[in-house]
């Protein structure tokens, strides 16, 4: 107990740490981890206050030409009925979500040739020029020329997932995806003007206690606005569909409270996966250093089709989904705020053109 509090202060202390260290709070047990999450919430609540910033999703398109190994959506998905969202149904459903009190819209779709650059700079400029909302793009991989197209049609954010910093593994899931480009465009955001997102995949299929401490000190290395990560869950029909889940669930939470630690400034969402993994999951990501919540306003008759891994929850299809998620928020003793809730930068980061006065 000693040791891990003493290895936890200094982390805390001076925002680093070695490989040896993480994996020792990874493999911490009952009040040991107890200590990591209440560091945790502690960093959260003193930093971003009680509030949980609420960012609506839209799941725009399902179509997809990359066949990542674990993604129910994959090119290679048989069985699934595909869509695409018009320009007018993604700005109308945008439209919705500046109504229920969300001050950020999140685009997210497959790696859609039909969604071009151009293309989604024109939603993009559509979308600002009828509401206030900030955008965020989760659209795959792009040029530095591609970014600057976004940013130009008033994207804030961009979210990349780098989902393992093993190449190995990374090249085994990600078939004709390059490692080397994924990571290119996620540290071309902020030059490119957009706020930097990016995170990992918890427990990968090849990856171990000491693969997820890397990653950690990975997504450290990023320096990150925002860190979306979320536990691996077998899809029926992939090619990863037999593989497990981690023997200890409490690492996923301690991985989260552990990404705190290490980027106190970064807005964390508690991922929808983290409800498959078990009731009520995001609650518990809640309570050990997310900030942000991202509930899911994609049509009903599209959402059904975009199924990433089973279990995904279904709640937010419910009639008020805003009334919905700020019960869910204030039971937690935790308030909902409408705020844009652009990145907070320290000093250490520097200063850049696109914070809002409102962070």
């Amino acid at each position: 107990m000693i040791q891990t509090i003493e290895t936890l202060e200094k982390i805390i202390e001076t925002g680093t740490a070695d490989l040896s260290e993480i994996i020792e709070l990874l493999e911490s047990r009952d009040d040991e981890q107890q200590l990591l999450y209440s560091a945790a919430r502690e960093i959260t609540q003193n930093i971003h206050g009680n509030v949980i910033f609420l960012r609506g999703l839209i799941e725009f398109s399902n179509c997809c030409c990359n066949n990542c190994l674990y993604c129910g959506i994959r090119a290679g998905a048989p069985g699934i009925q595909r869509y695409r969202m018009s320009a007018d149904e993604i700005v109308a459903t945008a439209l919705k979500i500046k109504a229920s009190h969300c001050g950020t819209v999140v685009l997210q779709g497959g790696v859609d040739p039909d969604f071009s650059t151009a293309k989604l700079a024109e939603i993009i400029k559509q979308i600002k020029a009828e509401t206030s909302l900030a955008v965020t793009l989760s659209v795959g991989t792009k040029t530095e020329e591609e970014l600057l197209v976004l940013r130009q049609a008033g994207a804030d954010r961009f979210l990349l997932r780098f989902e393992t910093s093993d190449q190995a593994i990374f090249s085994k899931i990600h078939p004709f995806e390059s490692f080397e480009q994924r990571v290119a465009c996620i540290r071309n955001l902020r030059p490119c003007g957009l706020q930097a997102g990016s995170g990992f995949m918890i427990g990968v299929p090849g990856s171990d206690i000491k693969t997820i401490a890397s990653d950690i000190l990975f997504t450290k290395n990023l320096e990150l606005d925002m860190i979306g990560c979320g536990p691996f869950i077998p899809s029926p029909g992939t090619p990863l569909a037999q593989e497990s889940l981690l023997s200890d669930l409490s690492v996923y939470y301690k991985t989260l409270a552990l990404i705190r630690i290490m980027n106190p400034y970064a807005h964390i969402p508690a991922t929808t996966a983290f409800d498959s993994l078990c009731d009520g999951g995001r609650d518990e990501v809640m309570k050990c250093g997310a900030n942000v919540f991202m509930p899911n306003f994609t049509p009903p008759h599209y959402k059904k089709e975009y199924n990433l891994y089973p279990g995904k929850p279904q709640v937010d299809t419910s009639i008020d989904i805003y009334e919905a998620v700020k019960e869910r928020i204030e039971k937690m003793g935790r308030t909902v705020s409408s705020a844009i809730g652009d990145a907070i930068q320290p000093d250490a980061y520097g200063k850049n053109e696109y914070e809002h006065n409102n962070c």
